[in-house]
């Protein structure tokens, strides 16, 4: 299974945890999309708050993280690297 984080700053973050509208260019519109889900990490660092990304269908990680890339306030968006090769 691929591990998709996303990483979100202070502001972007208290959005997310408050929005109640959803525009296609949000965080949740993206998600929605691709009938994925993000799942809180309980991390936090400097401000930043770091979030999973669930239910993410292999063949459409690579499109997923280029629109979550576009997203204003959203810090980093990435494939977590495997605990071990294979």
């Amino acid at each position: 299974m691929t591990d998709i984080i996303v990483a979100l700053s202070k502001q972007q973050n208290e959005n997310v945890l408050e929005t109640t509208v959803e525009s296609e260019n949000s965080i949740e519109g993206v998600l929605r999309r691709f009938d994925a889900k993000m799942v809180s990490s309980d991390q936090e660092s400097g401000g930043t708050a770091y979030y999973r990304i669930a239910d993410v269908a292999p063949d459409r990680v690579d499109q997923l993280l280029g629109e979550l890339r576009n997203i204003a306030g959203l810090e980093a968006a990435y494939v977590k690297p495997a605990d071990e090769l294979p």
